[in-house]
């Protein structure tokens, strides 16, 4: 990504259409704001453990993910070797995303939503367990790792608004026996089919 539009100063690959992100300047979007500390030192190269972060940014971004992605087909690539790979992600069917129960089987470790809610927010246990479960899961075992981690649950508990809510709302769920239902209409969405 070595080109950048002269109307919104996107980064391109070199062989993308002219105006493909902003239309030639007709589409004015609001300037990106400048991430919170931690995160934009571990983004732009400030921060001691950058390199760590960037080498293994898509495994950090996994550990903080809610649910996971699935789809009923996987297109894989076949190289001249006979190897697969994904040169882009292509899917055939239904999409969907699986999201554990709220709270773990027994002896199940933690994993996707659950990890936010292992014990207080407060407790320095409690960021401990979450550490570990979100580690454990995504073979990030350093030192490193572990403290960038750590950083970013922090930073995910003080500023997403979205976690706030859902986090007090099930605070004062008060039987054992609740769901929660996001969207229950199966059917597809009109884009697509155009």
């Amino acid at each position: 990504m070595d080109k950048e539009c002269p109307h919104c100063h996107a980064l391109k690959f070199k062989n993308e259409p002219a105006g493909m992100c902003c239309a030639s300047g007709k589409v004015q979007l609001p300037e990106i704001e400048t991430p919170p500390e931690p995160l934009n030192g571990l983004l732009i190269g400030t921060d001691p453990d950058s390199n760590v972060f960037l080498k293994s940014i898509r495994r950090f971004n996994s550990c903080f993910q809610m649910t996971s992605f699935g789809a009923t087909e996987i297109v894989q690539n076949t190289n001249a070797n006979g190897q697969q790979f994904n040169s882009t992600f292509k899917i055939r069917g239904q999409v969907y995303h699986k999201m554990a129960s709220l709270l773990p089987m027994p002896n199940e470790p933690h994993k996707f939503l659950q990890i936010y809610f292992m014990g207080g927010e407060d407790s320095g246990s409690a960021l401990a367990n979450r550490v570990n479960a979100r580690c454990d899961y995504n073979n990030l075992d350093s030192l490193y790792a572990r403290r960038i981690v750590s950083e970013l649950d922090a930073l995910l508990n003080e500023l997403n608004e979205l976690l706030k809510i859902f986090k007090s709302h099930m605070h004062q769920l008060q039987s054992d026996n609740h769901a929660i239902v996001i969207n229950p209409d199966k059917t597809p969405s009109w884009r697509a089919y155009s």
